[in-house]
């Protein structure tokens, strides 16, 4: 769920950049094209969520390795 939230803020914050330089841009130059590297985009959102489910499963894994109550320290 942390990598579905933190992708579509991090598309939504891209996209806002991108079309406030786009602007900028367009007052700046007329009639340059606008190209957007598709594959890099989808490669990138890619390999993050991927390094970030690797990350997050392998600290799952050490997290819930133990009883809960020796992770919280509490002795019997």
């Amino acid at each position: 769920m942390a990598v579905d939230v933190g992708t579509v803020l991090a598309a939504v914050a891209t996209s806002l950049a991108a079309a406030a330089q786009h602007v900028s841009l367009s007052k700046l130059v007329t009639g340059a094209p606008t190209v957007i590297p598709w594959t890099q985009i989808v490669g990138t959102i890619a390999l993050c969520a991927l390094v970030t489910t690797i990350t997050a499963a392998a600290a799952t894994g050490r997290a819930t390795r133990r009883r809960a109550i020796e992770a919280a320290g509490i002795r019997e």
